[in-house]
């Protein structure tokens, strides 16, 4: 054991000496001085990897913007990838157009299904759409006869600058498209509730406490008011988009244009969705025990069913002490 740790001691001293014999040695340069510099280079270390770090990321980060800035596309919109050759690049053309006309094609029969639209606005619409047809098949045809790669490059890029198809004109057209059902379906409640109004009357007449029907009612009348109200400012604010051709500020605008009638779309729904509930609760009331609509200050689907099962069991227990 000694013996095994003499040689360890010297292993380790003759290892020391020859590291100290080829460290390099110049005038006034001890070993003193060795340390200090090492110390400094690790204490360097954590800032030089910052350092390195920052330089990336800034690095990535314009890289990012570069490319943001360089392209026109949004989040979920793909642009045409371009062409390394004339042939590949008419038959990438020929590929995106016809994919747009179709959907353009789809979009036409949407608009005749319309029903809350006059004759007059549904040819306003279409023309509009066949209109982007028209310049996509002109544009078709200017592309499959070019024979220069940097013209077809540009005539590419107008497919989606040009037209906007995915992100304008459709989107245009599925507002307009809701549009049309938030006012279908606010005809069909207005005539519902028309129906419940007279039968409302009718109660009130033969001295029925009728008052919380009737606040129900003027909620629903509201609600489809409000609805159809959001689905016009919803309408007001795309009907005059244009494609932006590459214009920054019209993107934007157009974008900002979209998400308001989106949002407008979503406030008329609800509205509806109240205004159906509303009625539900209504026609829910109005089977219930006329005894009972006195009792019941607030139209709630849960509360009316509650005070008709309510009525029916107090009903069922004076037949049984009549029977006992």
């Amino acid at each position: 054991m000694k013996n095994t740790k003499l040689k360890l001691i010297s292993g380790l001293t003759l290892t020391l000496a020859l590291s100290f014999a080829f460290l390099p040695f110049s005038a006034g340069a001890t070993s003193t001085t060795t340390a200090p510099t090492l110390r400094s280079k690790i204490q360097a270390r954590p800032t030089l990897m910052a350092q390195n770090k920052e330089k990336g990321t800034s690095t990535l980060r314009e890289a990012r913007e570069k490319t943001r800035v360089n392209s026109t596309s949004t989040k979920g919109i793909k642009e045409v990838k371009l062409p390394k050759t004339v042939t590949e690049g008419i038959a990438k053309a020929d590929t995106e157009i016809a994919k747009r006309i179709d959907s353009l094609n789809q979009t036409l029969e949407k608009i005749s299904s319309m029903k809350n639209v006059s004759d007059s606005e549904k040819a306003s619409i279409k023309s509009d759409v066949q209109s982007e047809i028209t310049k996509l098949e002109a544009l078709k045809s200017k592309i499959d006869s070019d024979t220069d790669l940097a013209t077809i490059k540009k005539d590419l890029a107008s497919i989606s600058t040009g037209s906007r198809i995915y992100m304008l004109v459709i989107p245009r057209m599925n507002i307009l498209a809701s549009v049309d059902k938030v006012n279908t379906i606010s005809t069909m409640m207005e005539t519902v509730v028309a129906k419940l109004t007279v039968r409302v009357s009718e109660l009130k007449a033969t001295g029925t406490d009728v008052a919380a029907v009737e606040t129900a009612l003027a909620n629903v009348i509201k609600k489809i008011t409000d609805a159809r109200s959001e689905a016009l400012t919803a309408q007001t604010s795309v009907s005059d988009l244009v494609p932006d051709n590459g214009d920054k500020a019209k993107i934007e605008s157009n974008n900002v244009s979209l998400k308001a009638a989106k949002a407008n779309i979503k406030t008329a729904n609800q509205n509806l969705n109240d205004a159906r509930k509303a009625i539900s609760n209504v026609t829910t009331f109005l089977k219930a025990p006329e005894e009972d609509f006195g009792k019941i200050e607030k139209i709630d689907k849960n509360e009316a069913k509650a005070a008709k099962g309510k009525a029916v069991k107090e009903t069922s227990t004076k037949k049984k002490s009549g029977q006992n």
